[in-house]
Order: structure tokens, then C-alpha cells, then sequence
């Protein structure tokens, strides 16, 4: 499988979805998938993809499109958030 692949999915499905969604990002260690999901300001409505990019990468490439991931308050949570960083 061609490495950039996953990352080119990443940005197609980010630039596919509302400019003003925020992003919610998943993965269990070591099993080299993980889950983004977009989520529609206007209507809350979660839209979600498969990748198959461990969470690390998966966030180092949404770091590169220009978003602020962080990891939620509570840590027991696992999940991380996105916000597209204003230009």
C-alpha cells in the first residue's frame, strides 16, 4: 500500500467537510487504524471515516493542515479534538 495514501484520505475527507467542523480523532495503540470524524457545527451531525494511520500519525497530519489538537479535560478519555487554527 502506497504510504501516502492514508494522508491523502485524511485531507480529502477534511477538505470535503464543512470549513467550520470540528474534528474528533481515535485510535487503540498498536493497531495501526484509526477513526476521524468530522462534526457539523450547524447540525452536530458526526460524519466519520476509517484510516489506516496509527493515532500518532494521524494527528501529526492534521497538526500539518493547519489544526490545534488537544486531548480532552477528563483523562479517562482517549479521543482527541481538532479546531482548524485561523488564518
Amino acid at each position: 500500500m502506497d504510504a501516502a495514501k492514508p494522508k491523502q484520505d485524511v485531507r480529502s475527507f477534511v477538505q470535503s467537510s464543512n470549513p467550520n467542523s470540528t474534528f474528533v480523532l481515535d485510535g487503540e495503540r498498536g493497531t495501526g487504524r484509526s477513526k476521524l470524524c468530522s462534526k457539523d457545527p450547524r447540525t452536530n451531525q458526526l460524519d466519520c471515516i476509517d484510516i489506516a494511520l496509527e493515532a500518532r500519525n494521524l494527528f501529526e497530519t492534521m497538526q500539518s493542515l493547519n489544526f490545534f489538537c488537544s486531548l480532552p479535560q477528563d483523562p479517562t478519555k482517549t479521543y482527541i479534538n481538532c479546531e482548524k487554527i485561523p488564518q
